[in-house]
């Protein structure tokens, strides 16, 4: 969960640094315009679990997509956002358990949390030996 937090965060600076203080443009924006975009990617691992992304931008620097996860028990997390003028805007969707609907740091969070049966798994990676 931390690293979805981190990575609103982290996307809600990305575009303040681009946008910067309302009605300032940078000296770049005159010399390189925005240029219309989009991408995306789905994935899936052996274990079931997936995740997904996609974003596209047009030429006014407006910016919007989704990126997602959902794992091998039915936990998912879908994160729809925005990026114009106004500013960065999120939607979190998901069922993760302990979570409840509430709008933190101007983000909406529409939650719907599911019981999850957690039996932790050995780690396939082990330690290394001293010396």
């Amino acid at each position: 969960m931390l690293l979805q937090i981190v990575t609103v965060c982290t996307l809600a600076s990305l575009v303040a640094a681009q946008y910067g203080p309302a009605g300032l443009a940078k000296q770049d924006e005159a010399q390189y315009p925005p240029q219309p975009y989009q991408f995306g990617y789905e994935a899936q691992d052996e274990t079931g679990s997936s995740s997904f992304r996609r974003e596209s931008g047009d030429a006014n620097g407006r910016v919007q997509g989704s990126y997602g996860y959902k794992d091998h028990q039915g936990i998912e997390r879908i994160v729809e956002y925005v990026a114009d003028q106004n500013g960065y805007r999120a939607q979190v969707k998901t069922n993760e358990p302990g979570t409840e609907s509430k709008s933190p740091a101007d983000i909406e969070l529409y939650a719907n949390p599911i019981l999850v049966n957690y039996v932790p798994q050995p780690s396939r990676y082990q330690p290394e030996k001293p010396y």
